[in-house]
């Protein structure tokens, strides 16, 4: 699985959930009562010496604000059996729920997020939008402010 040389990315699902489309595009139109099932996935990057994890995907015990869900395992869960104990980088691409909500289960990862994400969901902004409120759980920013070991960065930056 970890390869010898270069690089390995390998794509986790961890869950699904039946839908429609006016639950996951913005605005209404003649399409938003359509089914759109969706699947949930984190990616693991892999080298030799490096284990990185793009979004920690949802705590399968939060309350979750949408119905529908099947989980099929967690995150944390799907990497122990393949045998990868620890995660030296979490890298969290956005953080919304299904993003950000398992970064608590990796306490010794260093997390990488943006300034602008940050910005928002802790800003003026989020707090008047109300209707974008479910998106985000105020314990994973809470979790996020209280650690010494997030990198929050503007641009184009290297991770490895």
């Amino acid at each position: 699985m970890r390869p010898a040389t270069g690089w390995a990315v390998y794509a986790l699902q961890y869950g699904r959930r039946a839908g429609v489309r006016g639950e996951h595009f913005l605005g209404w139109d003649a399409t938003s009562a359509e089914r759109h099932d969706t699947a949930y996935y984190a990616w693991l990057v892999l080298s030799a010496d490096r284990t990185i994890l793009v979004d920690s995907g949802i705590d399968p015990d939060a309350d979750l604000p949408l119905s529908g869900w099947e989980f099929r395992t967690s995150v944390p869960a799907v990497l122990a059996s393949a045998g990868i104990t620890e995660v030296d980088t979490v890298v969290l691409t956005h953080l919304h729920y299904d993003h950000a909500g398992g970064v608590r289960s990796f306490p010794g990862a260093r997390v990488v997020v943006t300034a602008a994400e940050l910005e928002y969901w802790n800003g003026p902004d989020a707090a008047r939008n109300r209707r974008e409120a479910w998106l985000v759980d105020r314990a994973d920013l809470e979790y996020l402010a209280g650690r010494d070991a997030v990198d929050v960065i503007t641009g184009d930056t290297g991770i490895a």
